[in-house]
């Protein structure tokens, strides 16, 4: 198996979800990654 299709299935996944989130939980996702990101 190709580790790039693995990629590919997760990012599809991951579009999925975000794409079904509301827009609070898109906001909540985006500052605790911002959070993350700075450390």
């Amino acid at each position: 198996m190709n580790p790039d299709d693995v990629d590919e299935t997760r990012l599809t996944r991951v579009e999925a979800i975000i794409t079904s989130m509301t827009h609070e939980e898109r906001e909540d996702l985006k500052s605790s990654m911002d959070r993350e990101e700075t450390g």
